[in-house]
């Protein structure tokens, strides 16, 4: 029961922050493109890591955690193409946390 309680405790730890949640992105993306999508071509493992950022914010806004907790699916999605823009290299965290802000979407 405890390796339970520290499995699910540190599972929900990703959804803290917006870059704890792209750092998650890579590795649950490598993953898939390695073990499930060996023949895709480079954009469509790119397109796969999209769907990832987006997949893990739905999860953490359905389990209700982190920065997930009492907030719209609107704020859901934009949080997962943040990440998503992280995990692919485009812009980089502070950047996204600073859009994020002026836009008032981002929970301080």
């Amino acid at each position: 029961m405890f390796g339970e309680t520290k499995l699910k405790t540190m599972i929900e730890s990703i959804f803290i922050s917006l870059a704890l949640l792209a750092a998650a992105v890579v590795p649950v993306t490598a993953f898939i493109n390695e073990h499930l999508t060996k023949t895709l071509s480079s954009g469509a493992k790119q397109a796969t890591s999209w769907v990832v950022a987006v997949g893990l914010a739905f999860l953490g806004y359905w389990k209700g955690v982190g920065i997930f907790a009492d907030t719209t699916i609107l704020w859901t999605v934009i949080t997962g193409v943040a990440a998503g823009f992280v995990s692919n290299g485009i812009f980089d965290i502070s950047f996204v946390q600073d859009i994020l802000t002026f836009l008032k979407l981002n929970k301080k």
